[in-house]
């Protein structure tokens, strides 16, 4: 899967998305983090956590996910297609 996520149409992978938030997880190591991973249940997981990686993903892709919708993303895949989905529709 991959979506456009900047107005020079460059495309995002779901590697590239967790190669962007996985610095964020401190507590896990560099290229461990898989798209089936269940996010909460990765080291250092937090709420604070949860509020970096809205920022970092409004950051990236211009969009906001909600704290309803990241209560409702189980895995790190289902936070790209939610960011994902919503760049689509905003752009």
């Amino acid at each position: 899967m991959f979506i456009v996520f900047n107005t020079f149409a460059v495309l995002m992978t779901i590697e590239q998305f967790i190669h962007t938030i996985e610095p964020e997880f401190d507590e896990v190591a560099l290229n461990t983090i898989k798209p089936e991973n269940e996010f909460r249940q990765l080291e250092g997981w937090s709420s604070m956590l949860s509020l970096i990686i809205i920022s970092k993903i409004k950051k990236v892709f211009n969009v906001t996910i909600t704290s309803h919708e990241l209560a409702n993303a189980k895995t790190i895949e289902d936070l790209f297609i939610i960011a994902s989905n919503k760049y689509s529709i905003a752009n």
